[in-house]
């Protein structure tokens, strides 16, 4: 389990505490620059390396997957990534009417 620093107060630790969290723990307080690594030999690692390694992997997605507004990939309900559908139109456009009045 990775150990992180607490940069901010939060209901798990307060700012300068050194903990050991799981790795999803870590991604999430990562993203929100709460916390940063700290390596086996008790150096800090830059969150910025580690966000730019994120952003990274979030480049090599293929073009067909779906993506939120701030390029992140959009996460179905079951954990898998939605991949681009064509648009349908669901009701058709209306015809053009006829005046029954002349």
């Amino acid at each position: 389990m990775p150990k992180v620093k607490y940069l901010k107060d939060l209901c798990s630790g307060r700012a300068g505490t050194v903990r050991e969290l799981r790795q999803y723990e870590v991604n999430v307080l990562l993203k929100l620059k709460a916390v940063e690594l700290i390596d086996l030999d008790g150096g800090t690692a830059a969150t910025e390396a580690q966000a730019a390694a994120t952003e990274a992997h979030l480049l090599d997605l293929p073009e067909s997957v779906l993506r939120n507004l701030n390029g992140t990939p959009v996460v179905g309900d079951f954990g898998d990534i939605a991949l681009k559908t064509e648009q349908k139109d669901i009701i058709p456009a209306p015809a053009g009417r006829k005046n029954s009045k002349k």
